[in-house]
């Protein structure tokens, strides 16, 4: 199923994988949601799928590293953006396409996330 909002990316080399879109994981309760970004996080880590999930109120992706081409729809996904490491540290990140665009910055939890930002953009650029 090819995903038709925010959640269709292209990631370069790693657009071969199959593609898992997840419905209604984000139900409140914030251990769920940290459960279904963890498992997020490992089929990406394993290349397994990318997979995404669309909540009721918004949608998340991980991004691998490298050049991340995000195309949304507006008037699925809204104007709202945030990027939050899970794992470990982002060094360098820069985007493109929205508000307060990045340059190099360092992104780390318990540190210094993206979040409250919005897109101007149809299409977002992360690296």
């Amino acid at each position: 199923q090819q995903p038709s909002s925010s959640v269709s990316c292209s990631h370069g080399a790693h657009a071969a994988r199959p593609r898992v879109a997840l419905i209604g994981g984000d139900d409140g309760r914030i251990d769920h949601v940290m459960a279904v970004l963890s498992e997020m996080l490992r089929s990406t880590m394993h290349s397994l799928a990318h997979v995404y999930l669309l909540g009721s109120f918004s949608s998340a992706i991980v991004l691998p590293p490298g050049l991340n081409i995000i195309r949304r729809t507006v008037h699925i996904d809204g104007d709202k953006c945030g990027l939050t490491p899970l794992s470990s540290p982002c060094e360098s990140v820069s985007t493109k396409g929205l508000r307060w665009n990045l340059t190099n910055h360092r992104l780390e939890l318990g540190a210094a996330i993206s979040s409250s930002n919005i897109a101007l953009a149809d299409v977002i650029y992360v690296r």
